[in-house]
């Protein structure tokens, strides 16, 4: 008992080699590592029982290395370690898995790399492995939850080696924007003026819209605040603005929404221009002057609109009323009568407001009330004013020559072609003259508007 066996090969070169043996029976088996034989060396082997310090050699056995022996073909791989895959992860709706081979170097001479993945169904379906390792598989609509294993084969000749495979589970497929690939129309700004109280335009909406997609026109002020509008199924817009002045810029864009994506178009920028002056087309106009010609209430023009250019119209053409003296017996009377100015008030000024005055109101002069009275032997001649009592007294030289003078007065007019003019001639008149007025300097004031 205690007994163990080895082997001792005395090689070609005096050098000898020692390895245990295993003895089953009468039989001993060892293999000694010997370097490369060459045809025509001898090896001399023998056996040596060892027990504790006490050895035993057996009779040494030789063998010539003969020549012609061929080697038996190698494995290239079976030495070769084939990297462990990486697999990118799967989401439902997906229908390529694909990774990196992980290639160990170096590679023996005429090895080439494929991918293969195993289906939930059982089936296999490959892939090209990349020079860098990264690799693509073809594998259909893959669902939520399914399980797909990927391994990397190794093949050099007729030979081939697997690395260790790689199990991925499908997850859910992520969400998705409908925005991405949807362009959000650039809008287009209406002008804006000083005093405006609105931003206005089209939002130039791009058809197809995705479903459930809004619209929103955000403007950007001087101030750097926001003010925004939704935009309706026309494209328009309308965003309350309030304050901006000549030569400011604001910057308006269209944000699409689409659940909780947004996207924005490009912004564009619009300069306050100047705002409008009042329409000088449209002036306000004052009211004819009342009463014009009557002594105690002159007549008054109302006050011109505001906004363009007011102008007062001229005071009423007012008419003096008419005073006939009462006759006596045989006697003439006549009454004076007067009138006052009507002057426009002042019209109220808008823009550039200019007011013209009102004209004057002229009153008509009393008509010579003439009464006959048979063939009375008093005459007399009455004279008065508005206002004054009448005097009487009898025909005299100097009333007959006054007579005369008159008489001969009247006779002159008529010989001359020119006939007195009644009191609604003058009236009349005096309206037209007013009305000349008036036009005269509403036509000053466009002028003078124009030049502007």
């Amino acid at each position: 008992d205690g007994t163990t066996f080895k082997a001792i090969a005395s090689l070609a070169d005096g050098s000898t080699k020692t390895v245990n043996a295993t003895v089953n029976g009468d039989t001993a088996t060892f293999t000694v590592d010997t370097g490369e034989l060459k045809t025509g060396q001898v090896i001399s082997v023998k056996l040596q029982a060892v027990n504790g310090e006490n050895t035993k050699d057996g009779s040494p056995a030789s063998v010539t290395v003969e020549a012609g022996n061929p080697t038996e073909p190698t494995n290239p791989l079976d030495s070769y370690n084939v990297g462990t895959p990486t697999v990118n992860p799967a989401k439902g709706g997906d229908t390529t898995v694909t990774g990196n081979a992980n290639i160990t170097t170096p590679v023996p001479d005429g090895t080439t790399f494929t991918a293969v993945a195993t289906l939930p169904d059982g089936s296999t379906k490959t892939g090209t492995v990349n020079p860098d390792g990264s690799f693509t598989i073809d594998t259909g609509v893959l669902a939520p939850g399914q399980t797909v294993t990927v391994k990397i084969i190794a093949k050099n000749g007729d030979n081939s080696k697997d690395s260790t495979p790689v199990s991925i589970t499908v997850g859910q497929p992520s969400a998705t924007n409908p925005l991405d690939d949807y362009t959000v129309g650039t809008p287009t700004v209406d002008p804006v003026k000083a005093g405006d109280k609105n931003v206005t335009g089209n939002a130039n909406i791009t058809t197809p819209v995705p479903d459930g997609t809004t619209f929103t026109a955000v403007v950007t002020l001087p101030d750097g605040s926001t003010k925004s509008a939704p935009v309706d199924a026309n494209g328009h817009f309308t965003i309350p603005i309030d304050g901006l002045a000549a030569g400011q810029t604001i910057t308006v864009k269209i944000v699409a929404k689409n659940g909780d994506n947004t996207k924005d178009s490009s912004p564009v920028n619009v300069t306050i221009g100047e705002g409008e002056p009042s329409n000088p087309s449209n002036p306000g106009n004052g009211g004819n002057g009342n009463n014009g010609g009557n002594t105690n209430n002159p007549g008054t023009g109302n006050n011109g609109g505001s906004g363009g250019t007011g102008t007062g119209n001229t005071g009423g053409s007012g008419s003096g009323n008419t005073n006939t003296g009462q006759t006596a017996d045989n006697s003439s009377s006549t009454g004076s009568s007067s009138s006052t100015t009507g002057a426009g008030n002042t019209g109220t000024s808008g823009r550039s407001g200019t007011n013209t005055t009102g004209s004057t109101g002229t009153g008509s002069t009393g008509s010579t009330g003439t009464t006959t009275n048979g063939s009375s032997t008093r005459r007399s001649v009455t004279t008065g004013g508005l206002g004054q009592p009448r005097a009487t007294a009898p025909r005299d030289t100097a009333a007959t020559t006054q007579s005369s003078s008159q008489t001969t007065k009247q006779t002159q007019r008529e010989k001359s072609g020119v006939l007195p003019l009644t009191d609604q001639q003058r009236a009349t008149v005096a309206s037209i003259l007013g009305a000349g007025l008036l036009i005269g300097a509403i036509a000053a004031a466009y002028r003078f508007i124009r030049k502007r």
